[in-house]
């Protein structure tokens, strides 16, 4: 031979080739045993030993053709991957867009909220404050001794009056009353002058829970059905995140999908292939025609 030759094949038949002629088989091997003695003499100092695990094949133009066919699947596949992939992301467009949207309308609401509260808790307090008044002055119309009048009237009962004068008068009459129904309070009176220049001043004060009650209560509505509307929306956006994030796994799953088909794609437009892969390209060619 003119040179080395990749692979040997010994012939261990008999020259009838009759597989069941027992007593030819026993000569053929025992005539030619020095022969295939040689061979395998020769072989076993031949360097490297072929590998047939990794050694590469050409395609033939049959394997070409059929896997030209299985590429234009391929190739549809991911496009439709892809028309999926798109519907997909705008679907996840328009979520993360919601979620902004009903993001910065959870934070409007939490800040109005806020702020009723903090009102609520400024009026819904013990602390005191004027919920009636009367204030008199020395004028020069009045004449020494002459006597002044009042009356107050406040929608409250639990109040606190104080009074108050440069010293300059005198207080005759002074009272305090409840009315029936529990609603008022009444504060009369009258004090005579004693100098010529004289000051006074009847105050009322309340707590202010009091005062605000009705406000108060407006406010109780407001935050009530703000809560109720900021529970509404958390829930409306716990439920877009979930979907978003189920489009987030589409999305990653879609992409996994191409970058398969890609690479399969890749791997097929060589021209060379292992022993092995020419077996299972084989297998994929005949379930690829038996699938059409």
């Amino acid at each position: 031979l003119s040179f080395k030759p990749m692979v040997f094949t010994i012939d261990s038949l008999p020259p009838t080739g009759n597989l069941y002629d027992v007593q030819a088989l026993q000569e053929y091997n025992g005539i030619n045993q020095k022969e295939r003695a040689s061979i395998l003499h020769y072989i076993s100092s031949l360097s490297p030993v072929i590998n047939f695990e990794t050694s590469k094949i050409p395609k033939t133009d049959y394997i070409k053709q059929k896997e030209q066919e299985i590429i234009r699947q391929y190739e549809g596949e991911i496009s439709g991957y892809i028309a999926g992939l798109q519907q997909t992301q705008e679907k996840r467009s328009v979520k993360l867009k919601k979620i902004e949207e009903t993001e910065k309308e959870i934070t409007n609401i939490r800040s109005r909220l806020k702020t009723l509260k903090e009102e609520m808790d400024d009026k819904n307090s013990s602390d005191l404050v004027v919920v009636g008044a009367w204030y008199f002055s020395k004028t020069s119309s009045l004449k020494w001794g002459s006597e002044k009048r009042f009356r107050i009237l406040v929608p409250f009962q639990n109040v606190t009056v104080t009074k108050w004068d440069n010293g300059n008068c005198t207080w005759q009459e002074f009272r305090e009353i409840k009315t029936n129904d529990g609603t008022s309070t009444v504060v009369t009176g009258n004090l005579v002058e004693q100098l010529d220049e004289f000051y006074a001043i009847v105050t009322i004060e309340a707590k202010k829970r009091d005062k605000y009650s009705i406000q108060i209560r407006e406010l109780q509505v407001k935050i009530e059905s703000l809560e109720k509307q900021a529970e509404k929306l958390n829930n409306h956006l716990d439920r877009i995140v979930a979907n978003t994030e189920k489009c987030e796994k589409e999305v990653q799953l879609l992409r996994s999908y191409i970058a398969q088909k890609r690479k399969l794609i890749e791997d097929i437009n060589s021209n060379w292939m292992t022993l092995e892969e020419a077996y299972q390209r084989h297998l994929e060619i005949y379930k690829h025609c038996n699938n059409y």
